[in-house]
């Protein structure tokens, strides 16, 4: 298993989510980047991942050109995990809705004729592959921790290729 934790410092802005670019820009702890690995500021918000790790994506979903790539597998094909804990708070506790982009989950529709399940998607932004926050207003300059597990062929118990 792959595991990344995230602090997260939300935008000061209604409206202006948390990008965390998981693949290009991490960030460090001496070093906190803002959504979209711009520079971190009140109103970009601002995030480092706990030891300063990118995450590889063997086969994102798009090619640096920007054209889709032929080779696309879902990092998340065998399963994945995102934790979100709002860091220092007492009382009730609620945390940002969250959205993978296309590299991480693909699309996480239901495959039934009448599509009961039609979750939003989220094409890879020019960053590259991202977990995005959705700030609503109610969850302005709070801090978060964001724990992202990705599972990987030796996690399987049957074949280690994921089958």
């Amino acid at each position: 298993m792959i595991s990344r934790t995230y602090i997260v410092m939300m935008p000061n802005s209604p409206g202006t989510n948390l990008d965390i670019a998981v693949r290009n820009a991490p960030g460090t702890q001496a070093a906190p980047v803002g959504t979209q690995g711009l520079v971190a500021s009140a109103a970009n918000g601002a995030y480092y991942e706990w030891r300063g790790r990118p995450m590889t994506f063997p086969n994102a979903s798009l090619l640096a050109s920007g054209a889709a790539n032929p080779a696309f597998v879902p990092r998340g094909r065998l399963g994945w995990r995102v934790a979100i804990n709002r860091y220092g708070v007492l009382g009730a506790i609620t945390v940002p809705p969250i959205v993978l982009s296309k590299s991480i989950v693909n699309s996480l529709d239901s495959t039934d004729l009448a599509l009961i399940i039609n979750a939003t998607d989220l094409a890879d932004p020019a960053y590259g592959p991202t977990i995005r926050l959705l700030n609503d207003g109610s969850f302005l300059s709070q801090i978060f921790s964001v724990h992202f597990d990705i599972m990987e062929p030796t996690d399987e118990d049957r074949d280690p290729n994921g089958i």
